[in-house]
């Protein structure tokens, strides 16, 4: 699975990919000091973002997780842009808005990328000593894409410090763990099937939310004992081969 990608992304690195475009995109600095993006619902075949880095674009484009981005020049983690963008199509699905994204960046950033595997730490979660302590699913399909308090087939994070998702595998619990942890997780188990699943934690190790103090006394384990005291299953330290985007050129882009 880990092959060593030589593909290069990107009309300036010489290959005409034809991936959609937004039909108008404006990309404006944003001086306003805020340290947060607000992004925009995706319906309408709309984007638009205010505050975002192109760290921000590179993450939703390609839905990686920060780590795996490799190559950005320092800039690009602290400029701040407000993109408002709409594809011809009013019923561009999220996916495809995700790859509009992605030519945005190649033709107004100029962005060419390449892919590779590269050595770094990450965790195996294998099944603890005990043996799994796993919730069947309840449902096997789900109705609609799923709401903050059902999010089924897919998982809601609430204050740092609880986890819940319905009608998911073990692959994509490994993928929620992978975002929380900051570190890439694979999912070594071995197990099938659909499960629910919620662990609570002490956000000791991400920090609290705005406002909130963590208490000392608090009851709730870290996320890794949370894992498998609740579950039982273990995020297991190893080395190992973890695909990363690697940006080879970027450069602002001229206001509009």
């Amino acid at each position: 699975m880990f092959q060593k990608l030589a593909m290069i992304l990107g009309v300036a690195a010489g290959v005409g990919l034809a991936q959609p475009a937004f039909e108008v995109a404006s990309i404006k600095p944003n001086h306003s000091g805020d340290r947060f993006p607000s992004l925009g619902p995706t319906t309408g075949g709309k984007f638009n973002v205010k505050n975002a880095t192109v760290m921000f674009l590179l993450h939703t484009a390609y839905r990686l997780d920060e780590f795996r981005i490799a190559g950005l020049p320092a800039w690009a983690n602290t400029e701040r842009f407000d993109i408002t963008a709409k594809a011809a199509d009013g019923n561009a699905t999220p996916d495809q808005i995700r790859q509009m994204i992605q030519t945005l960046l190649q033709h107004r950033f100029q962005m060419t990328v390449h892919r590779e595997d590269r050595e770094q730490q990450r965790y195996a979660l294998v099944v603890a000593k005990n043996g799994p302590k796993l919730q069947k699913a309840k449902s096997d399909t789900c109705a609609d894409n799923g709401t903050p308090n059902n999010p089924c087939g897919g998982f809601r994070i609430y204050k740092r410090s609880q986890m819940w998702g319905n009608t998911v595998t073990m692959a994509q619990f490994a993928a929620e763990l992978t975002y929380m942890m900051e570190r890439m997780v694979v999912d070594k188990t071995g197990i099938p099937g659909l499960f629910d699943i919620r662990v609570e934690w002490t956000p000791e190790q991400f920090g609290a939310e705005p406002g909130d103090a963590v208490r000392a006394d608090e009851p709730n384990p870290t996320l890794f004992t949370a894992v498998q005291e609740q579950l039982g299953l273990r995020m297991q330290s190893e080395k190992g081969p973890v695909e990363v985007l690697v940006v080879d050129k970027l450069s602002r882009p001229v206001e509009n």
